[in-house]
């Protein structure tokens, strides 16, 4: 049986920092429209911030960009960092298209957390991520003695988190919840105002139980894990 392969096509162009000369660590983004989870990265050439992605699916695309993994936030051509607002390309059969913008000036966000006690958390892991991200962030900074923690960003839409003690599975985003869904988003502007993201951290507490068979015997070496509900 022959088999053939799916018509491709390519994109490229130029993502650049304006304000430095040096653009390596910046990553370009092409997803599908159809399906987001269709996503093709990478690195920009550090010395002119050009881009290729040389075999695509033929589809609708968008292209972004985003300082990683320095910096917060992702940018859409053009220049928005609204996904719905970005541009779509087309790619066709043996096509190509071209993409160009700069990333707009980077603008300061400083959060604020609270222990269970009410007192400053110090050394506290907070993460930024973009609200429309399925993912985390991976940009993490300790709170300081006050409990804040500063970070630089693009302007768009942001979700914050702490991960407390550093480990597992589990997130707290602000304010105050475990669940994603109900995570505040705060906007940061391109003139660089926004409101303070403040949060207190949940209580910690226990859980415990016991496994057994059908016949009521215990049940050894069995991985346990908590899952949050929503």
């Amino acid at each position: 049986m022959d088999e053939k392969l799916l018509p491709r096509g390519s994109a490229s162009g130029t993502f650049k920092r304006l304000d430095s000369e040096y653009q390596g660590g910046n990553r370009v983004y092409v997803r599908s429209v159809a399906d987001p989870n269709e996503t093709y990265d990478t690195l920009v050439d550090q010395e002119t911030g050009e881009f290729r992605f040389p075999n695509l699916h033929v589809g609708i695309y968008t292209i972004s960009a985003s300082l990683w993994p320095q910096f917060a936030g992702e940018q859409f051509v053009p220049h928005t960092p609204d996904p719905a607002k970005a541009q779509r390309f087309t790619i066709t059969p043996d096509g190509s298209v071209t993409a160009s913008d700069v990333f707009a000036p980077l603008r300061t966000i400083t959060a604020h957390v609270n222990a269970a006690d009410g007192k400053p958390a110090v050394k506290e892991s907070v993460d930024i991520f973009p609200s429309h991200s399925g993912s985390v962030g991976w940009t993490y900074r300790d709170t300081d003695a006050n409990g804040n923690v500063t970070f630089d960003a693009l302007p768009g839409l942001y979700h914050f988190a702490t991960k407390p003690d550093g480990i597992g599975n589990f997130r707290q985003y602000f304010p105050s919840t475990l669940v994603r869904s109900k995570a505040k988003t705060y906007e940061v502007t391109s003139d660089g105002t926004t409101d303070t993201p403040t949060d207190t951290l949940l209580p910690k507490t226990t859980a415990s139980g016991r496994l057994v068979t059908a016949n009521g015997e215990p049940v050894q070496r069995v991985y346990v894990e908590l899952v949050v509900d929503g």
